[in-house]
This record gives C-alpha cells, sequence and structure tokens, in this order.
C-alpha cells in the first residue's frame, strides 16, 4: 500500500513546482476570462464549472508530471525532451488563449478552429502584426512571470524541507486525494468549460484539414442568357469596410471623394441599407457566394455559386486577387478562385507573409485580360482595409492623422486615422477598377465581405467583431455596397437600371447577390437534386 500511494502522490511529492506550472498553465488564462471578465457566460454554474476546468487541468498536468519522473528514471535526457515538449505545447495552448481573451474577449471553440483553419499565412501575420502591442506583451510576461515564479518557488520549497516519515505519508494521502477529487469532480461536472472543448479545437485547427477539398462544382445545366445580358458582370469584393466610415454614407470626413463624384454624376448607384450575412471572412463567403440560406440541412459547398450560373449562361469567368494564393489548409476562397476558368493572384505561394502588395497591383492585371468581346464574369478581390490599416495605404494617402479626432480618446485616434486613410485609397482603387470598364457594356459591383468593430462596441477593441458580443457582430456586419452601371450599360439596358435602382433603396443582404446575378444574366437558377 505504501508503495502505490508514493507512486501515485509522486508527481506532487517529487516535482511540485513542475506540477503547479502546468495547471496554472492551462488555468490561468483561461480563469481570467471566466472569472473575472465575463462570469455571465457561465451564470449561477460558474463555480461548478471554474472546478471543471481546475479538475481536468489537475488531472492532465498529474499524468504529464508522471511522465517527466518515468522518463527521468529511464534518461534524463529525455525527460528534459519531454519537459521541454510539454510546455512547448501548453504554452502555445496559453498564448491562445490569452490572445482570444485580449482581443476578443471569448474563449477557444470549434468555430474559431474553424476561422483558423480558413484564412491564409497572410492573414494570420497581419493579424499578429496588429495586435502583438504593448499591453498583450504585458500581459503575456506577466502571466509566465506568475506561472514561473510559482513554480521554482515550490521546486525550491520541496528541496529545503525535511519531513518526517509519518508525515510524508499524510501528505501523499493528501495529494492522492486531491487527485482522487479532480476525477470525481471531472466525471461529476458539466461540460460548460473543459480542457477537452479546447483542445479539440486546437487539435482541429492543427489537422490541416484540406477544407477546400469539401467544395464541388454543381454542374448547371446550360441556358441561354437574356436579351438584356450585360456584356460584363465585375464584382469587386473588398475586405473589412464598415459604411460607418464611408464618407457616401454621411461620415463627416471625407474618405469617399471619387466614388462620391461618380454618385453626383449619376454613374454610381448606393444600396441605403445593405448588411453581411456574417461578419467574418469565410462566413460571409459561405452565404453571399451562392445559394446556401444558411439551412443545417444542407452544406453550402455544394450549392451552386453565382460563378458556375455565368458558366451555365456561356459567360468567361476570371477570379483577381490581391490576397494570398495558397492557405495553409487549402483556403476554401481560393478553391472557389480555382473554378473560374481563369485565376491570378499577385500573391501567390507563401510570399502573402512577407509581401505588402497594395490593391493597385491588381488594376494592370485586370487592364491585360480586358476584353470588350467577350461576355465575362470577373471577381476582383482586394485586401481592401483588413488589419494591420497601415499597411493598406501607401505614404501619399496619409491624408488624416490623430489630430483630426480630438473628440476620441487619444489611444483609438492613430488606429482610427490609419483606417480612415486605407479607405481614402480604397475608394481610388474601386473607382479606378470601375474606370476601366467604361467604354463596355459592363454592370460593376463592390461590396466587402464584411465590416469592422472600431471602437464601436468597446472603447478598447477594433477590428474584426467579438464572437458572441451581439453588439459588436451587429457593427461587423455594416457594410457598403454600389453599382456602377457604364453609359453603354444604360443605353442598352434602361429597364435594368430602373430595377437595380429601385432595389437599392430597399435593406439588401449580400447573400441575396446570386439572386441579383441571375436577373443581370436573365436566367433561371437551378439547385442540384
Amino acid at each position: 500500500m505504501q508503495k502505490l500511494l508514493r507512486v501515485i502522490s509522486a508527481p506532487a511529492a517529487c516535482a511540485p513546482g513542475l506540477l503547479a506550472a502546468m495547471v496554472m498553465m492551462l488555468t490561468v488564462v483561461p480563469g481570467y476570462y471566466y472569472l473575472l471578465l465575463k462570469p455571465q457566460v457561465v451564470g449561477p454554474h460558474i463555480v461548478e464549472a471554474a472546478a471543471a476546468m481546475l479538475s481536468e487541468a489537475v488531472i492532465v498536468a498529474w499524468l504529464l508530471t508522471g511522465i517527466s519522473l518515468l522518463l527521468r528514471r529511464l534518461s534524463r535526457i529525455a525527460a528534459t525532451v519531454w519537459t521541454v515538449a510539454v510546455f512547448v505545447v501548453l504554452g502555445a495552448n496559453w498564448l491562445v488563449d490569452l490572445a482570444l481573451m485580449l482581443i476578443y474577449r471569448c474563449s477557444f471553440t470549434e468555430d474559431i478552429a474553424g476561422v483558423i483553419a480558413a484564412t491564409n499565412l497572410s492573414e494570420g501575420a497581419n493579424f499578429i502584426a496588429a495586435y502583438v502591442n504593448g499591453p498583450f506583451l504585458a500581459w503575456a510576461a506577466g502571466s509566465l512571470a506568475l506561472i514561473a515564479g510559482v513554480g521554482a518557488a515550490l521546486a525550491a520549497l520541496r528541496k529545503r524541507i525535511r519531513v518526517s516519515p509519518r508525515t510524508a505519508t499524510v501528505l501523499r494521502i493528501a495529494a492522492v486525494a486531491v487527485l482522487a477529487g479532480a476525477i470525481g469532480c471531472r466525471v461529476t461536472a458539466r461540460d460548460s468549460i473543459t480542457l477537452r472543448t479546447n483542445l479539440r479545437g486546437k487539435l482541429l485547427t492543427c489537422s490541416r484539414i484540406n477544407l477546400g477539398a469539401d467544395i464541388v462544382a454543381c454542374g448547371l445545366p446550360a441556358q441561354q442568357p437574356g436579351p438584356d445580358a450585360p456584356r460584363k458582370i465585375v464584382v469587386i469584393i473588398g475586405e473589412s469596410l464598415t459604411r460607418d466610415h464611408c464618407s457616401l454614407y454621411g461620415y463627416p470626413l471625407s474618405t469617399q471623394p471619387h466614388l462620391e463624384a461618380m454618385r453626383a454624376g449619376g454613374e454610381l448607384i448606393v444600396y441605403a441599407n445593405p448588411s453581411a450575412p456574417a461578419c467574418h471572412t469565410m462566413a460571409a463567403f459561405q452565404h453571399f457566394i451562392g445559394t446556401w440560406d444558411g439551412s443545417p440541412s444542407t452544406a453550402w459547398f455544394e450549392q451552386p455559386t453565382w460563378i458556375e450560373l455565368a458558366r451555365s449562361a456561356g459567360y468567361h469567368t476570371s477570379w483577381i486577387s490581391n490576397q494570398a494564393g495558397k492557405g495553409v489548409y487549402d483556403n476554401p476562397v481560393v478553391k472557389i478562385a480555382r473554378f473560374c476558368d481563369r485565376s491570378r493572384f499577385t500573391n501567390d505561394g507563401m510570399r502573402g507573409i512577407a509581401s505588402a502588395r497594395l490593391d493597385e497591383a491588381v488594376i494592370p492585371l485586370v487592364s491585360e485580360w480586358l476584353d470588350s468581346a467577350t461576355r465575362e464574369l470577373t471577381v476582383i478581390h482586394l485586401m481592401g482595409n483588413h488589419v494591420s490599416y497601415s499597411r493598406r495605404y501607401p505614404a501619399a494617402f496619409k491624408r488624416f492623422s490623430a489630430a483630426d479626432y480630438p473628440d476620441l480618446p487619444e489611444k483609438q485616434r492613430t488606429t482610427v486615422a490609419e483606417y480612415d486613410n486605407s479607405v481614402a485609397y480604397n475608394d481610388s482603387i474601386v473607382a479606378a477598377l470601375m474606370r476601366l470598364y467604361d467604354a463596355t457594356d459592363a454592370a460593376l459591383f463592390y461590396f466587402p465581405d464584411h465590416a469592422q468593430d472600431l471602437y464601436q462596441s468597446s472603447p478598447s477593441h477594433f477590428g474584426h467583431s467579438k464572437p458572441g458580443d451581439a453588439a459588436s457582430e451587429e457593427f461587423g456586419l455594416r457594410i457598403p455596397m454600389m453599382v456602377h452601371l457604364t453609359p453603354a450599360f444604360r443605353r442598352l439596358h434602361p429597364a435594368a437600371e430602373a430595377a437595380l435602382t429601385d432595389s437599392a433603396a430597399a435593406p439588401y443582404s449580400t447573400s441575396q447577390f446570386i439572386h441579383t446575378v441571375g436577373f443581370l444574366l436573365g436566367v433561371k437558377l437551378f439547385r442540384p437534386q
């Protein structure tokens, strides 16, 4: 019995510092979030949920420390390698949790895993550049110092204290009782907060799932375009633009002078109340790229897209993008682009990590492929207003500075100025792209995938909307949308111009866009059987 007691209690008796450090690494950041920042998430079960989280951390740390002690008997080198590897993995887990807590005020879920898995290295690098700042580093250093300090103190105490055999037995019994209590708590507690749920999502993210493999072409029946179908349909997809910073929508600073001039000249139809179907890129794409209505009984990637609808009507299709051409997980947006008859990416391959190509890079590519004689649907995917905002415009577009926002808190001014500069640059690019088609029969649409929460839901948050925060998510849906009809289009298709003008006055979600494309083509929408 004494030998069994020694074996079970060995992690606590022989390596209390190592055990404590692991427990803290697994609980300190989720604990901050659930117990201090958002207790309402757990509600009346907060004590039970916290106990479940701590219990799982104790069990996992006990097992990992026990393996380390076992390896030490075989080889100190093997034990050291194991311990270092464990802390690298736990450190990565802790870092992700810390970032989510500080930036988005949320914990890790499988939905978050899906968002990460659907991105690419370039987008990920931009997020890191935008959010790894002084406060984040201070929290990281402080938490690490706390964990290291507690572990070192317990390790030193273990070496200095000498206890009698009877006291040692009592301490071993207490340690085994703690472990037994942790196991019992974990077995009986609710699943509201568990390391298992947290780690399962991270394992999903790290499993290199080929998300693009599921996207299939639906093979729509061939059909004739209507007599009023334009020669060109161009869809300019922006990134992270909120209409709350668009002067087209009443923003007091002149962030869109080119597009405002086009509207004043009767060349631009501005949708009065457009919205994105989701406030994150992949979720938004799933809705606006095709016919999927969000029903859980169907899969978005098995539904027809407006790219396929155009091809079924005999249109050539092209995709030109200033975003990365490859993602770590075969970015589904890239897979959709590959469905086109031809596609080109300015950031093809992995160069997107270091590349800071501005959106003007797509203009010569569009000009090169522009053939007025061909019926074509062209998608132009911009980097737009993606964080980091300061990387989205050249020096010549530093039109706004912190001094232009005296009514804002000081810590917000520079970020808002950089965002508005990116909006002004985006205005010049979108207008220039639209002008390229003025000699052709064309309808050119512009809308971003989603908007941004720019300190609107919280004085400390900017960027993508915070998951689970209704106010933040609402701001993430507030996109602009507009359509430029060329002189030839207006001359040849007056009824279509009138219909588009009328529809722009009503609320519009970009999830309806396939129906707008179908209307222009004059073709019937098909669903796969």
